[in-house]
């Protein structure tokens, strides 16, 4: 859980869509990390904040 004051978010997914987001207030609450195994030996955390943050199923949840 994070409850941060007073920042800034920088979202580049591409050079061509570069967004800063100012923020007074943001509380966030991680999902429960989950393990997958991947085909390169590789494990994948959660998901990333990026997809959180475009996703439509969870702009209800979001406050700034």
């Amino acid at each position: 859980m994070l409850n941060l004051e007073k920042g800034k978010i920088h979202l580049h997914e591409q050079e061509s869509s570069y967004r800063i987001i100012d923020f007074e207030k943001l509380f966030y609450v991680f999902r429960s990390s989950q393990m997958t195994n991947e085909d390169k030996d590789g494990h994948v955390w959660g998901k990333p904040t990026s997809e959180i943050w475009n996703s439509q199923q969870f702009s209800e949840r979001r406050e700034l």
